[in-house]
């Protein structure tokens, strides 16, 4: 288990992936050796000892993706929004 200050220092990490932390722990041989090949690469299929398979282009993940939900409940004012609309229509509905 990771000590709070080690928490923090990792969560700095993951924030910043151009960090120098970051970059060190990327590039670290234990990763390499423990992380788990995708099933593109490791594939009992097309397993080939002879040829190394391309790895697939990273995807870039647009920044609107990646900011926090803004605090606050928008669920709720949604669905609060829904049943006062099905309320007002069954009332209409009862009137009519």
């Amino acid at each position: 288990m990771l000590t709070q200050a080690e928490r923090r220092k990792f969560a700095k990490a993951l924030e910043d992936p151009s960090s120098e932390l970051a970059r060190t722990l990327l590039a670290s041989k234990q990763l390499q050796v423990e992380i788990e090949q995708p099933w593109w690469i490791n594939s009992a299929e097309d397993f080939d000892l002879s040829r190394e398979a391309e790895r697939p282009a990273p995807v870039r993940v647009p920044r609107s993706m990646v900011k926090p939900v803004p605090p606050g409940h928008p669920l709720v004012y949604n669905l609060s929004a829904i049943w006062c609309v099905v309320s007002l229509l069954a009332a209409v509905d009862l009137h009519s």
